[in-house]
Order: C-alpha cells, then sequence, then structure tokens
C-alpha cells in the first residue's frame, strides 16, 4: 500500500481502472447489452444488476418467465441475458425475413452456446465447420438414402426393441425414456456405422453420454469467466469426462474407419453403392476437405439420438394419455404395410401418425424459441428495426398456441394436421417435416435441422412396432412428471414410468416381412 501511495496520483488512477475494468470483465464476461433494445429481467435493478448485469440464472431457471414478460413489455424485439451472453429474442411475425438471410449463421450462435473451441467438443466442432464434411453428410447422403436404410431400420429395431421389452402378457414398468434412448443408439448406429458398432456396447455406453457430458461440460465453462476458462477445462469434472470419451471413440472408431476404406478400394462402383454407411459418405464427400471420422461419428449422435429419444418418448407418452388415437393408427399402419410392405412410399402414405406425430411437436414442444443465429452483418427487419452485427439471437417460437392459426390450440388433436392436409392445394403442407413460422421444431429455413427427413422414418417405424407389438399405459395411480426446463430447452423427465404388455390376441402382420 506505501508503495502505491507513493506514485503519482495519475499512475494510482490508471491502476485503479485497471484493476476496476478486470474486476467488471471478470464479474460480466465482457458482455454489455445491446443498445436500443428492452432488456428483460425478473430482479430489481440493484448494484449487482448494474455492475454485472442480470444473473445468468435467470435464463437458466426461468426463460418461460423472462419470455412472457418480454412480450408484455414489448411487440418488437427485446434481449435476455443468457449463459453464453445477451440475446436478442424476435417476434415470430419476422421469421421468413431471417430464415434464409446470409448473414445470420447458425454455427456461429451454436459455437459460442457449445464452447466448441475448447478440448473435448470434437463431435460438436466437426458438426459446425464451416468447410466441414458433416453437414453434407447428413443434408445429402443420409437423406438419399434413406430408402436404402429403411431395411436396417426395421431390422435393428425389430432386435432392439425385442431385448429391451419383455415378451410378457403381464404388465411391466419401465423408465421408458432410459429404454428408448438405448433403443435408438442402436437403431441409429446401425444406419450410421454398421451393424456390429450397433451392438458395441462400449461405444454405444459413448454415444448415448457423449451428447450429455458436452452439454454439461459447456455449462461448466459458460459459469466460468472468460479469463479462467482455458485453465478451468482441465479441472471441471464434465470437462474432463468429455475428452475422456473423444479418446474412447477414437479408439474405438479410428480403426474401423481404417478397415472400411480398406475394403472400398477393393470394391468396384456398383458394391460400393450397395453396401453403404457414414464412412462412405464421408469419405465420398471429403474430396481434399478435413475429414476426422471418429469426430464424425460423434457428430451423428449428438445431432441425432438425444434429440429423437426427445421426441419419440413424448410421442408413446401421448398414446398413454390419448388413447382413442391408438386403434386408428393400428389400421392405418396394417393397411399400408399390408399393401405396400416397406416400399419407399409406405412411411409417407401413413398420414395420420405423421399428423398424431407433428401435433405432439406442437403440444410438447422442447422450447419457446428457436432459430439460433449469430449475425455476421447488421440486419434490418421490415419494421426498421436494426440488428447489430455479432448479436445473438433467437425467434420466439409463439404461433404453436396462437388460437388465429390454431383452433383450441390448448387441446390434443392428433387429426389436426390430417385435417389441414387435406384442404385443396395443401396436399403436402402441413408435415411432420415441413418447417414454417407456426411451428418451428425442426427450426426454419436454411439451417432447418437436416437429419428431420431421417428423424421422421426412424420414429415412424419405432411407432409401427410399439402399435402393433405392444399395449402401453402409464404407471397407475401416476401422473405425467413435469418436464426438465434448463434456459430455453425442455427435455421429458427421466423418472416417468410407462407399462407395457404383449398385444392380446392375433398379431395382424409380420413387420420384418409384411406385405401380403
Amino acid at each position: 500500500m506505501d508503495v502505491l501511495q507513493s506514485l503519482p496520483v495519475s499512475i494510482q488512477a490508471i491502476c485503479g481502472v485497471t484493476v476496476l475494468g478486470i474486476l467488471y470483465y471478470a464479474i460480466s464476461g465482457g458482455q454489455r447489452p445491446y443498445a436500443g433494445f428492452p432488456l428483460v429481467t425478473l430482479e430489481e435493478q440493484g448494484w449487482k444488476t448494474w455492475l454485472g448485469g442480470p444473473s445468468k440464472t435467470e435464463w437458466m431457471a426461468h426463460c418461460a418467465d423472462l419470455l412472457r414478460k418480454g412480450r408484455k413489455i414489448t411487440n418488437g424485439c427485446f434481449q435476455v441475458r443468457a449463459s453464453s451472453g445477451y440475446k436478442i429474442v424476435v417476434p415470430n411475425r419476422f421469421t421468413d425475413e431471417l430464415r434464409n438471410h446470409p448473414d445470420a449463421d447458425f454455427g456461429l450462435s451454436m459455437r459460442k452456446d457449445m464452447m466448441s473451441d475448447y478440448e473435448g467438443f470434437d463431435g460438436v466442432r466437426e458438426g459446425l465447420r464451416h468447410d466441414g464434411v458433416m453437414l453434407d453428410v447428413v443434408r445429402v447422403k443420409l437423406t438419399q438414402s434413406l430408402g436404402l436404410v429403411t431395411q436396417d431400420i426395421v431390422d435393428e429395431a425389430d432386435k432392439a426393441i425385442g431385448r429391451l421389452l419383455k415378451d410378457d402378457d403381464e404388465w411391466t414398468t419401465y423408465r421408458i425414456k432410459d429404454v428408448l434412448l438405448d433403443v435408438v443408439a442402436r437403431v441409429s448406429t446401425r444406419v450410421f456405422a454398421g451393424e456390429e458398432l450397433a451392438n458395441d456396447e462400449e461405444w454405444l455406453h459413448i454415444a448415448k453420454q457423449y451428447t450429455l457430458s458436452t452439454f454439461m461440460a459447456a455449462q461448466e465453462l459458460l459459469r466460468r469467466s472468460p479469463l479462467t476458462r482455458s485453465v478451468a477445462q482441465y479441472f471441471e469434472p464434465m470437462c474432463t469426462q468429455g475428452r475422456k470419451y473423444v479418446k474412447e471413440a477414437r479408439r474405438i472408431i479410428a480403426p474401423r474407419a481404417e478397415q472400411r476404406m480398406k475394403q472400398r478400394d477393393s470394391l468396384d462402383a456398383g458394391e460400393k453403392k450397395k453396401s453403404q454407411n457414414s464412412f462412405d459418405w464421408m469419405a465420398d464427400l471429403s474430396k481434399g476437405r478435413y475429414l476426422d471420422f471418429s469426430a464424425g461419428q460423434l457428430t451423428l449422435s449428438v445431432a441425432a439420438i438425444h434429440t429423437t429419444t426427445e421426441m419419440t418418448t413424448r410421442a408413446l407418452v401421448r398414446l398413454c394419455t390419448n388413447p382413442e388415437v391408438v386403434q386408428p393408427l393400428r389400421d392405418e399402419i396394417v393397411g399400408v404395410l399390408k399393401e405396400d410392405g416397406w416400399a419407399k412410399t409406405s412411411l409417407y402414405k401413413m398420414k395420420l401418425l405423421d399428423s398424431f406425430m407433428k401435433e405432439v411437436s406442437r403440444m410438447d414442444k422442447m422450447g419457446d424459441v428457436a432459430m439460433r443465429r449469430g449475425l455476421t452483418k447488421e440486419i434490418t427487419l421490415s419494421d426498421g428495426t436494426v440488428l447489430p452485427k455479432n448479436a445473438l439471437i433467437l425467434v420466439s417460437d409463439s404461433m404453436t398456441r396462437d388460437p388465429t392459426f390454431y383452433p383450441e390450440p390448448e387441446k390434443f388433436d392428433a387429426w389436426r394436421y390430417l385435417k389441414m392436409r387435406q384442404r385443396p392445394g395443401e396436399e403436402n403442407k402441413h408435415q411432420f417435416v415441413t418447417t414454417s413460422p407456426d411451428n418451428l421444431f425442426f427450426g426454419h429455413g436454411q439451417h432447418a435441422c437436416p437429419g428431420r427427413f431421417f428423424a421422421s422414418n426412424e420414429i415412424k417405424i419405432l411407432f409401427c412396432y410399439f402399435l402393433l407389438r405392444y399395449d402401453f399405459r402409464l404407471e397407475p395411480g401416476t401422473k405425467v412428471p413435469e418436464s426438465i426446463s434448463f434456459e430455453d430447452t425442455t427435455t421429458v423427465s427421466p423418472d416417468i414410468q410407462v407399462q407395457a404388455r404383449k398385444r392380446q390376441g392375433e398379431i395382424e402382420i409380420d413387420l420384418k416381412s409384411p406385405k401380403v
């Protein structure tokens, strides 16, 4: 202290300002609200708010409350403080203006949310590379191969469901989300990496757990000041776990990828086309681009397994709470499969099943915002609002309960979208995979979920098995537990108990060879 007092006043002032600057940066993360947008907070504006901004925990625990308050305050844009920084919430009416905007970058937003530049986030980082292969693998190769992989999905679904659900006439209680996670992991891996890995318990554990570990690791780092993250990553437990999973994944995947490439070299063009999985797709599309087979498989796990499990769980619970739809769904499935088997058009013809799934996505959605974007340039909306360069934005998914668009929006109607498709000129609209401002479950525009077509087919095939082979109900005396919300994401409680039993009476059809 004596040394400081002996310094000139100007130097003392500079030291003081520097210390305050470091303190502010450490508390606020170097983040400041965007000028000109109302800042929505649930807490009183005290000295803590003035120094560091609203608490990040508000968005973590009370996202829905903040969004409701924001919509009451203004019918325009407002901002909230999320874990990764201040974000501008844009009203739903601007969805179409932003959906294909060249200066609204999905990857920029996700890199900040998921801390993908740190070690252990290889599977996230690979999927966000601008010059990467994985987006093309899903958008081009996987989607083009849907007809070719149907039988693989059917075969693995048959084995996985038969292994995990008892073939018993008596009711058995399951933690159904755990069961479905295992089923989806096996079926998805069968398509992505082949039958051997689909039955490799070590790989399946990584495929199921890596997504959760990276999400939790990102939260560990987001709670830290940017000043300490590069060091903290080596001490935080989930960051350490993520690096361990990546190391194990490379040990498992690398030799199999190498073996697959050697096999490809010995095949002629016709044989290559008949037998393909994501290893082949990555090789076909790389064309000199950086290629990481191990990170690519982790990317597919991150993108496919947990979101599909969430949707499948929501839909299965709806079968329990809305049993009136069960028999009509069974009748539709049996009729289509008896006539066409597993033809390319069979799943498309299951229009009530498609409508049911779409209604589940509307009623039991995964969050109240969508279309996460980072802006590479300033964007001016049609009402004159200027969204600043480098801003992180979200679009409100508020139309799903809008009575001006959806009659009786609080009612679950499995036939809702089927009836909408019966309107003249709308036969091919309102499908589960269709994106639009009134349902942003898959996002919208050029950054809409590229794997939604595969996910749709996978879920439909799983429900063919569930509906034709089993009866389901909630455990007697229980209710559906409340979903778990964290930031802008809502997940089904892992504690939900569902009972299943083998269907009584004659099974109408052999699902592996259904065509009569």
